[in-house]
C-alpha cells in the first residue's frame, strides 16, 4: 500500500514547482522584499540553504555529488535547481547570476582525522572546481564567496593550502576575510569551523594592529600578519552569542523500553571500554539522585578501542559514521542504573540547529552522514545576518547611488 504521507509530500513538492515559488522558511518567517540570489555548492542536505533563506536569500542553484544527500534535500526543498554531479563537470555558463556563492567543500584531506593530503587530495581538491567556475564567469562573478571548512584548513601543509586558496581568490579580484566560529555559541555541539568571506572589487587593506579575539584565534591572526601579500580585507564583527541550550534540551524523550536503547550486554560492553578515569565519572553519574547525560565517542588508544565521556552539557562534533566510529553515543545514568544508545537522527538535526519540521525519511546511517557532513544552521544564519546581507545591501546601494 502506498504511504499517504509520502504521496502528500510529493504532491506538495509538485505544487511548489508548478507555482515556481520557494518553500517557505521552516519557522514561518516572512521574506524581505530584497532577496539576493545565491548558489550553493557542495550543498549536501541543504542546511546552508536553510540558513540563507531565513535571512532573505534566494537559492537559485545547488550542486552536490552525493545522491543519498539529495534524497534528504528533495524532501525539504524544491530541488528543481539542484544539479547532481561532480563540480569539475559543471557548465559555468549555465549557473544563474548570483550575488553570493557558498562552498562547504570536502574537509577529508584537511582534517586531522584524515590523511592531510590537502587541497590536492582526492576530496578537498574539489575546491579547485569552484575556482574553475569563478574563472570562467569573468564579469558574472558573484560579489561574495563564502567558504566553510574545518580549522585544519589553516594549518594544512604548514599553511600552504590556505595561502594557495586565498591567493587564487585574490587572482580573481577578491579581497578576503577569515574567522572561526563554533556551533557551541548556538547549539550544544562543539563544532569549530573556519569561514572565509571573499569580496569582489574591494581593495585590500593593511592588517596592522589586528589582534586575536573570540572569532580570530592567535594562530589565524599570526597567519594574517605573516602573509601581507595576500589580499586581506578584515571586517569588524560582533561577539558571537552566548548559548542557552544544554545537551538535555535537544534529547528525544524515549521510553525505557524503546528499542533504540542498547541491550544490557551491549551497554555493559560499552562500560568495559571506559578508561579508569571515565569509568569513575560513569559510576558517579550512576550514583546520582537524578538522571544525567553524557555523550561519548569510541577512539583507538594504544591499539585498543576505548570510549570517552563528555559531561559538560555539550555534545562532541558530529561526524560522518564511516566504519561506525563516528556515531556519537548517549550515556544516561542516575538512581543506580544506566542506559546507552546512539544519538537519534532527530537529535543530530537539533544539534545542527535544524527545526523539527525538517523531514527525515531515510535510514539512520544515511541521515547521520547527511547531518555529520553539514553546517550548523544558526551559525551560518549569524554570518548572513551580520556580514553577508549587510555587505551586499551596502554594495547594492552604492551601485544605485551611482
Amino acid at each position: 500500500m502506498a504511504d499517504p504521507n509520502a504521496l502528500q509530500r510529493r504532491s506538495s513538492r509538485v505544487d511548489r514547482i508548478r507555482r515556481k515559488q520557494p518553500r517557505p522558511a521552516a519557522d514561518g518567517r516572512v521574506a524581505p522584499a530584497w532577496r539576493p540570489a545565491a548558489a550553493e555548492f557542495f550543498a549536501g542536505i541543504g542546511l546552508v540553504r536553510l540558513a540563507l533563506e531565513r535571512q532573505g536569500f534566494r537559492v537559485v542553484f545547488a550542486n552536490d555529488i552525493d545522491e543519498d544527500k539529495l534524497e534528504i534535500y528533495r524532501d525539504n526543498f524544491d530541488a528543481a535547481d539542484f544539479h547532481l554531479g561532480d563540480i569539475h563537470q559543471l557548465d559555468a555558463a549555465a549557473i544563474p547570476g548570483c550575488e553570493l556563492f557558498t562552498a562547504s567543500f570536502p574537509c577529508n584531506d584537511l582534517s586531522v582525522a584524515g590523511a592531510r593530503a590537502g587541497l590536492e587530495g582526492g576530496q578537498s581538491s574539489a575546491f579547485w572546481g569552484l575556482v574553475r567556475i569563478l574563472e570562467a564567469r569573468q564579469e558574472r562573478r558573484p560579489n561574495l564567496v563564502l567558504l566553510e571548512n574545518v580549522p585544519g584548513f589553516l594549518t594544512s601543509h604548514g599553511g600552504k593550502d590556505f595561502e594557495a586558496a586565498l591567493a587564487a581568490l585574490g587572482g580573481l579580484g577578491y579581497a578576503c576575510d577569515a574567522f572561526l566560529l563554533d556551533a557551541a555559541h548556538f547549539t550544544p555541539q562543539s563544532r569549530l569551523r573556519m569561514f572565509v568571506v571573499a569580496k569582489r572589487d574591494v581593495s585590500a587593506r593593511p592588517t596592522f594592529g589586528l589582534q586575536s579575539s573570540a572569532l580570530r584565534s592567535a594562530s589565524l591572526v599570526n597567519f594574517i600578519h605573516a602573509h601581507p601579500q595576500l589580499p586581506w580585507d578584515i571586517a569588524p564583527l560582533p561577539a558571537p552569542p552566548v548559548r542557552e541550550q544544554a545537551l538535555e534540551s535537544i534529547l528525544e524523550d524515549l521510553a525505557d523500553d524503546d528499542p533504540a536503547w542498547w541491550s544490557c550486554e551491549r551497554a555493559d560492553y560499552f562500560m568495559a571500554q571506559l578508561s579508569e578515569r571515565h569509568a569513575a565519572i560513569a559510576e558517579e553519574m550512576i550514583a546520582g539522585r537524578t538522571p544525567r547525560f553524557a555523550t561519548a565517542f569510541r577512539r583507538v588508544r594504544k591499539g585498543r578501542s576505548m570510549a570517552e565521556l563528555r559531561t559538560d552539557g555539550v555534545a562532541g562534533c558530529l561526524r560522518t559514521p564511516r566504519g561506525g566510529s563516528g556515531r556519537q553515543i548517549l550515556f544516561k545514568a542516575g538512581k543506580g542504573r544506566y542506559q546507552v544508545r546512539l544519538l537519534t537522527a532527530r537529535e543530530c538535526a537539533r544539534l545542527q540547529g535544524v527545526p523539527d519540521s525538517f523531514e527525515i525519511n531515510v535510514r539512520l546511517n544515511q541521515a547521520l552522514f547527511g547531518f555529520g557532513d553539514a553546517v550548523c544552521v544558526p551559525a551560518v544564519e549569524w554570518i548572513a545576518e551580520h556580514y553577508l546581507r549587510p555587505y551586499l545591501k551596502h554594495a547594492a546601494a552604492a551601485v544605485a547611488g551611482g
